[in-house]
């Protein structure tokens, strides 16, 4: 806000949302937006993405020039969080908290780690944590009366999670809701929440088809593992998340295990730093929990059927973390899909600030002034500021690997915590009364300040260290200007390249971002799904990681496997490129980039091939391909998928292919012959083929490559990506979907 730095986040949000984001609004700017990326590991489905989708913030961003891109992504993160805390005072106010402490709540719902951690990854990561209070106020403002629009409130809510949002967040969000409705039929002693909810989550489901069927296909094309970590049973993803019951003391306090990756590195602690327990919002919440649990379990439960759901919904949560077998179960619900569910304490949060206000109001006398809570506040700015003052004074020392501040902040907010209590048995129920809600505020602000602004991230010569949040100069990453992007492009030539990315920056993990920001074709990246499935069977040796393909040493690249895929150069990156910004402020000069040529072999991107062989799999082409420690020369013989028998062509003549993202036109008319064109692009399902406008089939060749069979005389080849989000089918779905609703609607109008 005040421009004294570019808060960036963590490397997640540089490498998906703002690649996504500059992606988006680069080809919004064009008169077709392409499907297919063509910048990073050979190209994927843009539409396809399980964490984002062309959403609504695309069109606030294409507002701006892009070399603003910065500055409005800072001013939509303070807004989004703004529209969360308010979202979260709406429905505490609904249930009938008071004021203050649903203001109270709701700080600690918009400032917790893990909302913290969700708005520093992705926009539409963190965009459920908007749509989960909202959703929950409509099902508890349901009636007879007003159902047709609190049904159809519902369904906007459920398409628009499914359709731009996050989808492994929007289904634990939706276990929550249906865990809400279900709860509320209960009490109602009517089925007409539940149902509603349901009737919403089917039509909803149905508006955001297209998007689910373009991930569920796309799902297929891609792997998590590595030769390190092969994710093929429950014991070692479990493993692999490194989550123990001990992960539960960073709900006392967010840095107790290390403020940040690098800090948990220095401390030696395999403690998931970015995924494990988040909830933590002020030292005092969980003390204050706990204590009420034990001294007023009656009064706990006496605040109606909200009390009793809410520490329900935050015990469930807590336990799929803390019991092996019921994270299990979760990851069988899941139809073993994904790893990351302790991503399910999204569900915790809302009920643990929703206690949190319930506890205040218990605490809230029947008379409290306005000479206490002005008092209740200031003391709670000096207690909290002694606090830290305290705390500071260990320094950065550890206990059994544990902060030292941290145990220290645990150990002095406690003793508050009693003091309050104390002060309330002597019948001084407003002045503690008037310090404890503050004072959760005030702490909750300082954590979450101290997650963005803290000296960790402020590695200036060593951007996102070891997958730290990051805190720019201002200037920082600015958008490559035009001319930039010209004289690269004229520098690096039409095949594709690669990056170096020193380990000691961003973990050796930017060529995702650094692919789109400079649009060039390349072979490395970093992608949620994980890697192409054709592409992880090459041999990578440690360059592919679960989800990226990454080079950070320039004496260890596979030259002979990157001429095979078209790499003709690598770029060594250094800060200053990385950032764009040079040490006085101006855009990185291109004349300074340092270039390394590859000696071996260079495969085109597209060629006529002399020979082919058929192979039965992806796998066995990659065999023969690699063989005796060699790089066959698919040129002279590829190995393709789908023919009966081996077969010769004819080559003579040149290949001259143009186009970019959905299309590609390839002129073949140097030669009449029978010939097989191969390009040295992904083979990918929604690729289609026409020669001399005839649909002709695509095979796959040596693995990653598009094989396509010339008949005699052939001209022109052309090809185009169509993503099934784009098809007529697509269309029918979104119209079956509004049927539905109108439909629905229309019944529940005139029955009951």
């Amino acid at each position: 806000m005040t421009g004294a730095g570019v808060w960036i986040g963590n490397p997640d949000r540089l490498n998906s949302n703002f690649k996504s984001v500059l992606y988006y609004v680069r080809e919004f700017s064009r008169d077709h937006m392409s499907a297919w990326a063509e910048h990073e590991m050979l190209g994927f489905d843009a539409l396809s993405l399980p964490f984002t989708y062309p959403n609504p913030l695309i069109w606030i961003y294409g507002l701006f020039d892009p070399q603003s891109l910065w500055v409005v992504a800072g001013w939509i993160v303070i807004g989004l969080l703004v529209v969360a805390g308010l979202a979260a005072y709406l429905f505490l106010r609904v249930i009938k908290i008071a004021a203050m402490e649903a203001a109270i709540g709701a700080a600690c719902y918009q400032l917790s780690s893990l909302t913290i951690l969700k708005v520093s990854q992705n926009e539409m990561s963190f965009a459920v944590f908007i749509v989960i209070p909202i959703a929950l106020t409509l099902i508890y403002k349901i009636t007879i009366g007003n159902r047709v629009w609190i049904f159809l409130g519902l369904t906007v809510l459920t398409a628009a999670m499914l359709h731009f949002m996050f989808l492994q967040k929007v289904a634990y969000a939706m276990l929550l809701m249906f865990a809400y409705a279900t709860w509320r039929s209960i009490g109602v002693r009517r089925w007409l929440p539940l149902l509603l909810l349901a009737g919403a989550v089917l039509i909803g489901t149905v508006l955001a088809a297209p998007r689910l069927i373009e991930v569920a296909m796309v799902f297929g094309e891609y792997v998590r593992e590595t030769a390190w970590h092969k994710m093929d049973s429950f014991a070692s993803i479990y493993e692999f998340q490194g989550i123990r019951p001990w992960d539960l003391l960073r709900w006392f306090d967010a840095t107790i295990f290390g403020i940040s990756p690098s800090d948990a590195v220095r401390l030696r602690h395999n403690i998931n730093l970015t995924e494990g327990f988040l909830l933590s919002t002020s030292p005092l919440v969980p003390l204050l929990l706990l204590s009420s649990i034990v001294r007023s379990r009656r009064s706990m439960l006496s605040g109606g059927q909200h009390s009793g759901f809410f520490l329900s919904a935050l015990l469930f949560t807590i336990m799929v973390l803390a019991l092996k077998p019921l994270y299990f179960v979760v990851y069988l619900l899941f139809l073993r899909i994904d790893f990351m569910h302790t991503r399910i304490l999204i569900a915790g949060l809302l009920p643990i600030c929703a206690l949190v206000a319930i506890i205040l109001t218990q605490w809230r006398p029947a008379v409290v002034g306005r000479q206490e809570i002005f008092g209740g506040v200031l003391a709670a700015l000096l207690l909290a500021g002694a606090i830290e003052i305290v705390a500071s004074f260990a320094g950065e020392g550890s206990v059994l690997g544990l902060r030292g501040d941290a145990l220290i902040r645990i150990l002095l907010t406690a003793i508050v915590l009693v003091t309050l209590i104390r002060l309330r048995s002597l019948h001084r129920e407003a002045i503690a009364y008037a310090i404890i809600g503050p004072l959760i505020a005030v702490q909750a602000f300082l954590a979450a300040d101290l997650q963005v602004n803290g000296p960790q991230t402020r590695t200036h010569d060593r951007p996102f260290n070891l997958g730290d949040m990051y805190m720019g100069l201002p200037g920082a990453f600015r958008v490559p200007s035009e001319q930039q992007l010209a004289s690269l492009h004229a520098l690096v030539g039409e095949d594709r390249v690669a990056w170096i990315c020193p380990q000691a920056m961003a973990g050796g993990f930017c060529a995702g971002y650094l692919s789109v920001a400079w649009s060039l074709r390349t072979v490395d990246g970093y992608y949620g799904l994980g890697v192409p499935r054709r592409l992880r069977l090459l041999p990578w040796d440690t360059a592919a990681s679960l989800r990226t393909i990454s080079f950070t040493e320039p004496t260890s690249l596979p030259w002979s496997l990157l001429g095979f895929l078209n790499v003709s150069k690598a770029i060594v990156v250094n800060t200053e490129l990385y950032l764009n910004r040079t040490r006085d402020g101006k855009e990185f000069p291109i004349r300074r980039l340092v270039m390394i040529e590859n000696r071996e072999r260079v495969v085109p991107r597209a060629f006529l091939s002399r020979a082919a062989v058929p192979v039965n799999n992806a796998a066995e082409a990659v065999q023969k391909i690699f063989s005796d420690g060699k790089v066959a020369d698919v040129v002279q013989q590829s190995y393709v998928e789908g023919l009966q028998t081996a077969m010769d062509f004819d080559t003579w003549g040149p290949v001259a292919i143009n186009g970019r993202g959905d299309r590609l036109d390839v002129d073949v008319s140097g030669s009449s012959g029978r010939r097989l064109l191969v390009l040295n692009e992904l083979y990918f399902p929604g690729w289609r083929a026409f020669v001399d406008g005839r649909e002709v089939p695509i095979l796959p060749a040596n693995s990653v490559m598009r094989a396509i069979l010339l008949p005699p005389h052939a001209k022109h080849v052309t090809l185009t990506f169509e993503p099934f989000a784009r098809t007529t089918q697509a269309l029918y779905i979104y119209l079956c979907g509004l049927i539905l609703l109108l439909g629905t609607a229309l019944t529940l109008t005139l029955r009951r």
